[in-house]
């Protein structure tokens, strides 16, 4: 729905009312994004508004079963009581991406709040107790790492770039169901602002490199600061501060390894 709606894809910038017109490269043309429009006029059908809370650890949990990805999955479910009162919940767990999208992986499932407060556990453990990310050539090789990240982040930003594109072409030449792709376009734009954040953390971890001894005292304050401050900071600070200390966190059932970055 954002891409069918977001005027920044015709180049458009818009903040505060101010709108400035082809500040950056268009990905749609306007010819596309108003067959777009005028289709979703015709069959434009009620919504329900609702947007999902993001996970704290997206993009730092891992399988210890089979090295992928855990991404977060919500579960809603809906039931009557005896009394006929409706009820309604939601529950979030972590899950492997490889048993959610190819059936692949036994089912490792950690339900969020559990996963969560294990890794503030992990994090408050004396630094020798969580495993240290072990890197070969130092502060050098950090640095040519978070160069890598980049790199590969930027590649997948110009591959979704390019999948939004032709996905607003099919949909504008009537090729798309407009209902298949609000869909696919929700977890396109959705993957577009992880990986642009990823790739500007990266960005600013790596002009912001220090020398070994700075970076583990840095870490620790972090940490510190972290777990002393973990309710009053807004989820969005929490997780940039994690991403800062932890490297990776690998579960397998009820076990769970914290790999910090210093």
């Amino acid at each position: 729905r954002d891409i069918l709606r977001n005027r920044a894809y015709l180049g458009t910038y818009s903040r505060f009312g101010v709108r400035i017109p082809d500040s950056h490269r268009a990905l749609v043309s306007p010819s596309d994004f108003r067959k777009v429009q005028e289709n979703m006029a015709k069959r434009r059908k009620g919504g329900t508004g609702r947007s999902l809370q993001p996970f704290l650890l997206s993009g730092l949990v891992f399988c210890g079963r089979c090295g992928n990805r855990m991404i977060g999955v919500s579960r809603r479910q809906h039931w009557t009581t005896r009394a006929g009162e409706e009820r309604k919940a939601t529950y979030r767990y972590y899950q492997c991406e490889s048993r959610t999208n190819q059936n692949t992986c036994s089912y490792n499932t950690q339900r969020e709040a559990e996963l969560e407060g294990r890794v503030r556990e992990l994090l408050a453990e004396p630094n020798g107790a969580a495993t240290r990310l072990q890197r070969a050539g130092g502060a050098d090789a950090y640095a040519e790492e978070i160069r890598g990240e980049i790199e590969r982040l930027e590649g997948k930003l110009r591959q979704n770039r390019r999948q939004v594109e032709s996905l607003v072409g099919e949909a504008a030449s009537g090729g798309l169901p407009i209902e298949r792709m609000k869909a696919l376009g929700t977890t396109f734009v959705r993957e577009q602002r992880e990986l642009e954040r990823e790739a500007h953390e990266a960005r600013a971890r790596l002009a912001a490199e220090r020398s070994e001894a700075e970076r583990e005292e840095q870490a620790e304050a972090t940490t510190k600061r972290l777990l002393a401050r973990w309710e009053g900071f807004s989820l969005e600070e929490r997780q940039s501060l994690l991403r800062e200390v932890v490297d990776r966190i690998e579960v397998d059932g009820e076990e769970a390894r914290l790999l910090r970055r210093h």
